[in-house]
């Protein structure tokens, strides 16, 4: 009995910590791009965007050192979400190390008031990659 009770608090105590997430994904032949929608841990008039893009090109070395170079650096224009016509920028974009080959993870801070009212159209332009424009639609 007492096992049976450990049992399931710890199942309850488990189910309590899930957060709520909203998932994503967009490919070609060139990226394959992955947004996860979670709510700023330690702010909540944050909303953060977990993105990890993907390089799926066949690169030379030196290709590959040029992508590497261009997604590590000046990517805060690069991810924006649309309000009507209008751009809204992040307020951060974090690059993240994953320890995952071809793979660049980001963590997009957008401001929640700012946002509101946006339709959900999360965007990506790989304008140094490709020049192509991803569209994404989060909650």
């Amino acid at each position: 009995m007492r096992k049976i009770y450990f049992i399931v608090l710890f199942m309850l105590a488990l189910s309590a910590c899930k957060r709520k997430t909203t998932s994503v994904k967009q490919q070609d032949k060139d990226l394959m791009i992955q947004v996860k929608q979670e709510d700023a841990v330690d702010d909540s008039t944050k909303i953060a965007y977990q993105v990890r893009i993907f390089n799926q090109m066949k690169l030379s070395d030196q290709g590959a050192k040029k992508i590497i170079e261009v997604m590590a650096y000046g990517q805060d224009s690069s991810f924006y979400k649309l309000k009507g016509l209008e751009k809204i920028y992040p307020v951060g974009v974090v690059p993240v190390a994953n320890g995952i080959k071809n793979c660049f993870e980001y963590v997009v801070l957008f401001d929640k008031v700012e946002i509101a009212e946006t339709v959900g159209t999360f965007v990506f332009s790989a304008k140094n990659i490709n020049g192509k424009t991803y569209q994404l639609r989060v909650k």
